[in-house]
């Protein structure tokens, strides 16, 4: 039996597992709590993975040897902390026609372009083949099983389908909280849940210490379980699409379809990602911030791991039952710097990656590098404290 190491203890899995997978049939949280999806749409199986934060459990293969380590809970793993990242590959590739989602919709959208003649590939995350950023360009970001792809497209269809809507109630947090589909995914892998309890939007409160013990409907009925299925329905899983406004992306199937927003949240969690709760979105509300853009740049609701992924549906339906008017969705961020009016009129595409002249001479003085202002530079080479007290005392080169 193979084996994966979480919070340094070593736990086996199964051949197939993910590593989200390996933790619940070991009967942990792949993270803290927080209901899982298993599909990629949240933060609440993102895990430090071999030294790289903000992984995705859900979508990455468990491997001998692998280890895991749940981001602190009381922190984050910022840049330059104790991890040390891994060296990535970075290709630069180019493509005619892009479908990123491989489901009925994708498909159909691929044979469509190939009949027109277009030279056509597809990338889905089930695959390998993660799809993190759309860019001007078009470019796309992607993170493949050995490493990272720049790709440059003439033409990107999104089919990337629709993500279940998670509740938000009192307890939300706990572990042992499902979508329905990674419900269906946790048991196809033969992992058992216990008692498990199908609800839907008479849900008012789940109960329990770390993990679930029962939930509580509308009706004041409690119900005893060990695992939570919430079916409140579904969102168009679009954030490569608000992404990119301007970028010329066809959106095709589930997730260019309308999608009734959830009743408005009364109590609980709504932004896993930052533990930003219905009393904090009442808060910025009662302060004057009127508008879903501002509420979620007061309350930092979707700014997190999922860009919005779960909050999104339960923050419109907040603004709208409190301005009387469904508010669009509001726009995500890829992970670097946007293109100033300059640089885009100028027709320049941006290398989201792009590195130094010194870069190499950095990694071989031992350099721990990050992003800044869309460059990597270095964070510190070992020691912070030193090299801080160093530049106090002594000097540096700017």
């Amino acid at each position: 039996m193979s084996r994966v190491v979480y919070d340094g203890t070593p736990i086996e899995y199964d051949e197939g597992d993910t590593l989200a997978i390996a933790a619940v049939r070991n009967g942990q949280h792949p993270a803290r709590g927080g209901t899982l999806c298993l599909a990629g749409d949240c933060g609440n199986c993102v895990a430090i993975v071999d030294g790289t934060p903000w992984v995705r459990t859900c979508q990455t293969p468990a491997r001998p040897g692998s280890v895991v380590r749940r981001h602190p809970s009381g922190a984050h793993p910022s840049p330059g902390g104790p991890e040390q990242h891994t060296a990535v590959a970075v290709r630069h590739r180019r493509a005619h026609h892009v479908v990123i989602g491989n489901g009925e919709s994708g498909a159909a959208a691929a044979a469509a372009a190939r009949a027109r003649g277009d030279t056509v590939l597809m990338l889905d995350a089930a695959d390998g083949n993660e799809v993190v950023g759309v860019f001007d360009g078009p470019t796309i970001i992607v993170r493949t099983p050995s490493g990272i792809d720049q790709l440059h497209a003439h033409h990107i269809t999104l089919a990337t389908g629709a993500a279940e809507i998670h509740p938000v109630c009192p307890g939300n947090m706990l572990a042992g909280i499902y979508t329905p589909r990674a419900a269906a995914a946790a048991q196809a892998a033969g992992v058992d849940l216990g008692r498990i309890a199908v609800v839907g939007r008479n849900l008012v409160a789940i109960h329990g210490e770390v993990g679930v013990s029962a939930i509580e409907l509308a009706d004041g009925t409690v119900i005893e379980c060990d695992t939570v299925v919430a079916d409140l329905g579904s969102a168009p899983r679009d954030l490569l699409a608000r992404m990119a406004p301007m970028v010329p992306v066809s959106v095709v199937g589930p997730a260019a379809a309308a999608h009734a927003l959830p009743p408005c949240p009364q109590e609980g969690v709504v932004c896993p990602c930052g533990k930003i709760t219905v009393e904090d979105l009442d808060g910025v509300w009662s302060k004057g911030f009127n508008e879903l853009e501002l509420v979620k740049r007061a309350s930092l609701t979707g700014v997190g791991t999922c860009q919005g992924g779960v909050c999104m549906p339960h923050l419109r339906a907040f603004v709208a039952e409190r301005s009387g008017s469904e508010p669009q969705p509001f726009t995500a961020r890829p992970a670097a710097r946007q293109l100033t009016l300059g640089e885009a009129a100028a027709g320049y595409h941006i290398d989201t990656f792009r590195r130094t002249p010194l870069h190499a001479e950095h990694v071989a003085l031992g350099a721990t590098l990050d992003k800044f202002g869309g460059w990597y530079r270095p964070w510190h080479y070992g020691d912070p404290v030193a090299e801080y007290w160093a530049v106090r005392e002594a000097g540096s080169l700017g």
